[in-house]
């Protein structure tokens, strides 16, 4: 599960990683200020060797994960919204 919260290091994002760990393995990446985030996103993945992940990403990124899961439904299988806290 890759977690896109621009407090990636937050209280709420901590509680979060917290509870998704508790099944799954949480990728929590401090995503850079301007940044075109699906093709920085696309690299990290394919940097880190990750074929396919679930996406769980808040309000200032959700557009943009959505578009990469229509657009490569292989890389990105799953997109959920959260609230940042």
């Amino acid at each position: 599960v890759v977690l896109l919260m621009a407090d990636y290091d937050g209280p709420a994002a901590l509680d979060l990683i917290a509870l998704l760990a508790t099944a799954h393995l949480v990728i929590a990446p401090s995503v850079p200020r301007g940044v075109e985030l699906v093709g920085w996103l696309v690299k990290l993945l394919e940097g880190l060797g990750i074929a396919t992940a679930s996406v769980i990403a808040e309000r200032a990124f959700i557009d943009d994960v959505r578009r990469l899961a229509r657009e490569d439904a292989t890389l990105v299988r799953e997109v959920a919204e959260v609230n940042g806290g």
